[in-house]
């Protein structure tokens, strides 16, 4: 069975708390930006990149320090570990590197694009900026044009031989020569926010939804089944999981067949950056203590930590019991999703009804199999109003309230 210590550790004053039985909820704590954009996990410290400078959490509830010396615009998107160089990408002046965990920050040759992703192979430390792909052979500190010149880049990945951008309206880019040349691929369409490979397969988390491809880029399909939300912002693959943190605040995982929301709800701001590390690891283990850490970077609630026992197996199993879920949004406007878990397969259907009893939509009504579901509803005919959704499956009945606001 997993257990939660969560404990909220955010940077700003912010008011925040976990829905869940297996939570508890601390805070707000720390001074500092509530926009935070990027987190990354160095030998030494946590290290956060807000729209207020940069802080590093070396553990403990209350250990947030600004780490700004050096760094003129603090105003952070990106931050990766290049060696032993902490590399740090700004909105108005550039890239800036530190050799010294963030004590002190030193402008590099790249100072007037916007910089959105950064991505280390080892070799070469890529950039992704307002005006292409940039690339440093010397751990950030001097920067050559690779490619995609004139073209936003708002998220990077590396597989193998392989460098992938995304796009801001463009799809995904590959490159197989450093971004010396680069491909389209069959995505070329839409904003690319995260991009992640969990082992061979290579998924694109959008603006509209999770695209799958199993030949680097080649073709896709869509991977979208149980998303309550589709506006994907990060994604990271822990194996033998992949977690997408959405626009809303939720943190959903894969099963192998639908995504479900892994994490208690702890904020409704945009999950921007994830970060992890366990006691496996040869990284310290921050607090509060346990075998995983987990970092979530939001824009408005700033960083929440959380401890996990184990990423165990049991979300990927068949659900225990008959369950309907709160549709999300709610309140909306036109359409909403609502999810449900079902013990074993069988008939189900999904009906709506308003505040007079009479039904006003059958959602869905047909056999469904044992695991976790989303069906959207979609109420443009329908008025301002309180409406009630319910679920009967196999002699069991159950209903919710949700309220259209137009």
């Amino acid at each position: 069975m997993k257990t939660y210590s969560y404990h909220l550790l955010a940077l700003a004053l912010c008011t925040a708390s976990f829905n869940s039985t297996n939570a508890q909820s601390y805070g707000p704590y720390g001074p500092g930006a509530s926009d935070v954009r990027a987190i990354v996990l160095t030998s030494k410290n946590v290290m956060a990149g807000t729209y207020g400078g940069i802080y590093v959490y070396s553990g403990g509830v209350l250990n947030w320090s600004s780490r700004n010396v050096g760094l003129s615009d603090t105003s952070v998107n990106a931050l990766a570990v290049s060696g032993n160089t902490v590399v740090a990408g700004t909105t108005n002046s550039g890239i800036f590197y530190s050799t010294d965990y963030g004590d002190t920050w030193n402008p590099s040759n790249q100072t007037d694009s916007r910089v959105w992703a950064l991505k280390d192979s080892g070799a070469n430390l890529f950039a992704g900026t307002s005006c292409g792909v940039f690339r440093s052979t010397n751990h950030g500190k001097d920067w050559t044009a690779a490619g995609l010149m004139g073209v936003r880049v708002i998220s990077l990945a590396i597989k193998d031989t392989n460098l992938f951008a995304g796009l801001d309206g463009g799809g995904v880019r590959r490159s197989t020569n450093n971004g010396l040349t680069w491909d389209t691929t069959g995505l070329s369409m839409g904003q690319t926010n995260a991009l992640a490979f969990k082992s061979g397969e290579f998924l694109a988390g959008t603006s509209n939804g999770i695209l799958l491809s199993t030949d680097l880029g080649n073709s896709w399909t869509d991977l979208d089944s149980g998303l309550t939300d589709k506006h994907i912002c990060s994604l990271i693959f822990v194996a033998p999981h992949v977690f997408a943190g959405t626009d809303s605040g939720s943190v959903f995982s894969f099963n192998g067949s639908v995504w479900y929301q892994y994490f208690p709800r702890f904020t409704f701001n945009p999950i921007r950056a994830i970060a992890y590390t366990s006691r496996e690891d040869n990284t310290p283990t921050y607090e509060p203590s346990s075998t995983q850490t987990w970092f979530f970077a939001t824009s408005g609630s700033g960083v929440f930590v959380g401890s996990l026992t184990s990423v165990s197996p049991e979300r990927d199993q068949v659900p225990s019991q008959f369950r309907l879920m709160q549709n999300f949004p709610n309140p909306f406007n036109p359409s909403t999703t609502i999810s449900f878990d079902l013990s074993k397969s069988g008939n189900v259907r999904l009906e709506i009804f308003d505040v007079l009893g009479r039904s006003v939509a059958r959602v869905f009504e047909g056999f469904k199999p044992a695991g976790h579901h989303a069906v959207e509803f979609d109420a443009t005919n329908l008025t301002t109003g309180t409406y009630f959704y319910e679920l009967e499956f196999e002699g069991f009945c159950t209903t919710k309230r949700m309220l259209l606001l137009r």
